[in-house]
């Protein structure tokens, strides 16, 4: 496998770029805002809004650059989350294009590398995780391209890649510059004097690119401070998150089976007369017309319910609308007599024929188990890459050499730093280097098998073999990627990109874009009844409030996250914010009141001292457990009304 000197003929530039473009509309259209980046996006805001800064005004897990890209894009699109979109997309797209480019440098093969960009775009990495999607695949590039002519300017490639990933999240750019030293020393192992010129060189440049962050963080809140925040945070958080057992793999106890014919597909919802609306009749009227019952939809006052249609004939349909038992429906074209969304044709031949109904192990194949091969794939990847660096080693350039050695150390940091609980959702975040390495091992072995004088049988076989192997590992992505559930509905309208567009360009933020609709009813209330300046202290992970409600965190946390910050020093940051903010609400879940009191005793005195009980609240949140929330007031606020759809006090 050697390294492709930097040629791009007109075929390859039109398929990279074709490949990005595709890349970054699947992204825009696919990609969701989850409640984790909120701790990104909403001290975004208060950076802008408020003029606090990380560190100082606020403590902060070390997403500096995170943080700070996010107000950039506030302040480019305003108070609304197309910027954020923008930004995580075309990071995005372009980690997935780097890791196409490295693989074509390495290989020469426009469709491997292709396939490969294709494989890590499809494991849906997580719009927070942007930063890495980028970072890790640009810092190989940038090494690969400093090993081959170690000039000063792509010594400064290398190092500012690495002082910019550091800068987004500090870790990330600790594992690149250490896979980047590996590479260097791989290079020149043979020359002891070239192997730690290359080396110092690469830290002493990344450590002098490092020093207008350094000073501004030092003049701004301290270095050291930063660092106890940010270490403090990532230490409670890998307790937490720890995998303390190896996950197991059950595969069932049937070898196969043959699965029932699948109901129908065809669903439409029925509004009934008010008169049909009794259990027996309504029953019986759904069975006169070929309906099977779903399930009830919307309150009982809206006589609707959710069925399947297994005759979708426009005869069938047509009785249906006609019928005098049924007041209205939706799902049906009414004009041609059609469903909207009638069931997949794939459905409709698992019916007629058992053979698509059987069923390979079908115990086996779970969401858990899933997670168990993706987990043990990515523990193997760089294992069997250095056992094939080893044993080809004297036919492989030294500089495919250095860089592979590189990767293996980064998926092995990888590894043993980022893959942690919950598995899907660190996978797709650092899919781009395992990508690389997978590619390399597969290029690696055709070119090996290339020129054997073996028989066909065994050519077939092998390959074969690998086929069941990289299907189960894509089987196993995509479940858990959540395909079924994350491209259902783009898959659906694909190019419904302008609607989609116009809800994240709304301000304020669409309250329909919450990661969660729980939160809807707190929302508007804090939106009715605080004033904008205000600042609002919530005892539970709940980032996302603050910006959709577009009012400050209170006590200097975003996400008041378990016992993350609880130490003392921190707890008397917190007082001290509350006291220099305006922060004249404070809400507590009052299921976890007493958990909240026990983690964070100091914080919990100042407020029961200054804030006084004001009601309780489920605020339209179904899952919210007795009582709801608790709402406090500080003592020296005085309610202006109160809130007429809560009963709670309004503080404008």
């Amino acid at each position: 496998m050697l390294a492709q000197p930097v040629r791009y003929d007109v075929r390859t530039s039109v398929g990279l770029t074709t490949f990005w473009v595709g890349a970054l509309a699947f992204c825009l259209r696919t990609m969701a805002l989850l409640d984790d980046q909120f701790g990104r996006i909403s001290p975004g805001r208060q950076i802008i809004v408020s003029g606090e800064l990380p560190f100082r005004d606020f403590l902060d897990p070390g997403y500096f650059f995170a943080e700070f890209s996010s107000a950039s894009v506030q302040w480019l699109f305003g108070e609304n989350l197309l910027g954020e979109l923008l930004l995580n997309a075309a990071f995005i797209a372009t980690g997935c294009l780097l890791v196409c480019v490295v693989v074509r440098r390495l290989s020469g093969r426009m469709d491997l590398a292709l396939a490969t960009g294709t494989v890590a775009l499809l494991t849906l990495p997580r719009a927070y995780d942007y930063d890495k999607v980028l970072s890790y695949p640009l810092g190989i590039l940038m090494v690969l391209r400093w090993l081959e002519l170690p000039r000063p300017g792509r010594l400064f490639g290398v190092s500012l890649t690495v002082v910019m990933a550091s800068l987004y999240r500090y870790d990330n750019g600790v594992w690149l510059g250490i896979a980047a030293v590996a590479g260097a020393t791989s290079m020149a192992w043979r020359q002891p004097r070239m192997m730690l010129g290359l080396a110092a060189s690469l830290v002493l440049t990344s450590l002098v690119l490092s020093v207008p962050a350094l000073l501004f963080v030092e003049t701004h809140g301290g270095v050291r401070n930063a660092v106890d925040q940010a270490l403090t945070y990532a230490t409670r958080e890998a307790d937490r998150t720890r995998i303390t057992a190896l996950p197991r793999v059950h595969p069932g106890t049937r070898f196969f089976a043959v699965n029932p014919s699948p109901p129908s597909g065809n669903v439409v919802l029925v509004r009934w007369a008010a008169g049909a609306v009794a259990d027996n009749v309504r029953s019986a009227n759904a069975r006169r017309l070929g309906l099977q019952e779903l399930d009830p939809v919307g309150p009982p006052e809206r006589r609707t319910w959710r069925y399947t249609l297994a005759d979708a004939s426009a005869e069938r349909i047509r009785n249906l609308v006609n019928d005098p038992t049924v007041e209205d429906t939706d799902g049906i074209n009414r004009a041609t007599l059609e469903l909207l969304q009638p069931e997949s044709r794939w459905l409709r031949l698992q019916r007629v024929s058992p053979l698509l109904r059987f069923r390979l192990m079908p115990e086996a194949w779970t969401f858990d188990n899933a997670e168990a091969v993706v987990f043990y794939a990515l523990l193997l990847i760089p294992i069997l890459s250095a056992v094939a660096l080893g044993r080809h080693r004297t036919t492989i350039a030294r500089l495919d050499r250095a860089v592979i050695v590189a990767v293996i150390v980064l998926c092995v940091l990888l590894d043993l730093f980022i893959l942690r609980d919950p598995i899907n959702a660190r996978v797709g975040g650092i899919a781009g280097p395992f990508a690389l390495l997978t590619a390399w091992l597969v290029h690696r072995w055709l070119a090996a098998t290339a020129g054997l004088d073996t028989t066909r049988f065994a050519h077939v076989g092998t390959r074969l073999s690998l086929t069941c192997i990289g299907a189960l590992v894509l089987w196993s992505l995509a479940s858990t990627a959540e395909w079924s559930r994350q491209l259902a509905e783009p898959l659906s309208d694909p190019l419904a990109f302008s609607a989609r567009l116009a809800a994240f360009a709304r301000t304020p933020p669409d309250i329909d874009l919450l990661p969660s609709g729980r939160l809807a009813g707190m929302v508007r209330y804090l939106r009715r009844c605080t004033n904008p300046p205000d600042h609002v202290f919530a005892s539970w992970f709940t980032p996302q409030l603050f910006y959709f409600a577009q009012r400050g965190f209170g006590g200097g946390m975003s996400a008041t996250f378990g016992s993350h910050w609880s130490e003392p020093r921190f707890q008397q940051r917190s007082i001290a914010a509350f006291e220099s903010q305006p922060t004249p609400l404070v809400l507590v879940r009052a299921g976890g009141y007493q958990q909240f009191s026990g983690d964070y005793p100091l914080l919990m005195t100042y407020v029961e001292q200054h804030y006084r009980p004001a009601g309780e609240s489920s605020f339209g949140d179904a899952d919210a457990g007795p009582g709801g929330y608790r709402v406090l007031i500080r003592l020296d606020r005085a309610a202006s009304s109160l809130d007429q759809e809560t009963g709670l006090p309004c503080l404008r």
